[in-house]
């Protein structure tokens, strides 16, 4: 089950075991329960949006992922110019800012798949022309994801972790997070004692209990429920966010970032890259995509940004 099925299924249960709080423990009329129970979820489903938006997530756990991954470097350099063969691009851009940034990354990965001549870009349309090449699966999910001429993404999650996977195997990141199965099992837990709170909603026998009896049932089940829901909020937390302290730059990795941040001050420093069309690719090659990875050559993200399509912010739109 992922984030967003996850947080979906947290609201239609809360909401449920809101409403019946509200109907039957403050004895507020049908019409009125069904508006202030809307109200709640609509704050509810805001602090959720919040929690899990990806800018959200990624200014958060970024912010201090990035100091503590920066701060372990010990040496640096001013400049470099040579090439970085080994990895992704896919890779690379991870390595700059420890995130994957849209649309900007996306298109330095298509210009990648360009240069090896697997696409073209004809009529600001994309067009497969080789598939049987040795590909990074950063670059298989990109390739498998255009559809109509562009890139179509379910979200924009999934390229993270394809990317944050290859890190590991090639050994530039260190990922010693075991918890998941353990938040999976806590998350689980939660939702079963929100099915059974409900559950005891709409089988505590009110007609044979005393006024006062019924009101402590009611008392201590409402604390229950807000208790569920602050752990609830604790996991979201925690799976938004912790999973950021368990990653940690390899002594390689250490290395490859150094030559990333020279290689970004050389062509901010001492070149026009910034300046150069996609028409130029073939003869700058990979300068020429590292100038769309660090944020550099505008024109080229503003071109081609919208052959990058994420599937849920389409659906919004079209909404």
């Amino acid at each position: 089950m992922n984030e967003k099925d996850k947080k979906g299924l947290f609201i239609i249960v809360e909401a449920i075991i809101l409403f019946l709080i509200i109907n039957n423990f403050f004895n507020i009329d049908l019409v009125p329960a069904i508006i202030i129970n809307i109200i709640l979820i609509f704050i509810m489903f805001a602090f959720y949006w919040f929690l899990y938006n990806n800018k959200v997530n990624n200014s958060i756990g970024n912010f201090f992922m990035s100091k503590r991954l920066n701060d372990s470097i010990e040496t640096n350099i001013d400049y470099f110019r040579e090439i970085i063969n080994k990895y992704s691009i896919g890779e690379l851009c991870f390595l700059d800012g420890y995130d994957i940034d849209y649309p900007k990354d996306a298109i330095a990965i298509l210009l990648k798949l360009k240069l090896k001549k697997v696409i073209n870009i004809i009529d600001n349309k994309i067009v497969i022309n080789n598939y049987n090449i040795n590909l990074k699966e950063s670059e298989k999910y990109i390739v498998n994801s255009i559809k109509d001429g562009k890139i179509i993404l379910e979200d924009d999650l999934k390229l993270k972790k394809i990317i944050k996977q290859e890190l590991v195997n090639d050994k530039i990141l260190m990922n010693k997070s075991n918890n998941s199965s353990f938040r999976n099992k806590l998350f689980l837990f939660v939702v079963i004692s929100f099915i059974v709170l409900m559950i005891s909603f709409l089988l505590i026998p009110k007609s044979n209990l005393d006024s006062t009896l019924e009101e402590d049932l009611m008392t201590i089940i409402t604390i229950l429920f807000f208790v569920l829901v602050f752990i609830s909020i604790v996991i979201s937390i925690i799976e938004s966010v912790g999973h950021n302290f368990s990653i940690k730059l390899t002594k390689e990795g250490k290395e490859i970032k150094v030559r990333l941040n020279g290689l970004k001050n050389y062509l901010q420093e001492f070149s026009v890259i910034d300046k150069r069309k996609i028409d130029e690719l073939l003869l700058y090659e990979d300068y020429l995509i590292y100038s769309v990875m660090f944020n550099l050559n505008k024109d080229i993200i503003d071109s081609y940004k919208n052959l990058i399509v994420i599937k849920e912010e389409l659906y919004l739109e079209e909404k």
